[in-house]
């Protein structure tokens, strides 16, 4: 069977990708590091989306939270880097449905 080039790992943008994972408890699959697969990082525009679809984490079950703040910590964002991201993509959401 030949090999496939996954390209860059879809949560970290760094590392090769090794193989293809579905993200927990979202319908997406995406291709993750070893390292991201070990620590928990999942992409970021996904996790927002997903948190945005819940109007925010204080909605959220501790699945999602764990997942969330162990994708912030090893990416090197704030927990508050996040509720504005949220809370950026809610109000422009709300707009958008508006007009």
């Amino acid at each position: 069977m030949e090999k496939v080039n996954l390209g860059l790992c879809d949560a970290c943008g760094k590392e090769p990708a090794k193989e293809v994972a579905s993200v927990p408890m979202v319908p997406c699959s995406v291709a993750y590091c070893s390292k991201c697969l070990q620590a928990n990082n999942h992409p970021m525009a996904i996790l927002i989306a997903n948190t945005v679809c819940i109007d925010g984490l204080k909605n959220s079950n501790d699945a999602w939270k764990n997942m969330v703040t162990d994708s912030l910590k090893y990416q090197e964002k704030t927990l508050e880097w996040c509720n504005d991201q949220v809370y950026w993509e809610l109000k422009h959401a709300m707009l958008g449905r508006i007009r």
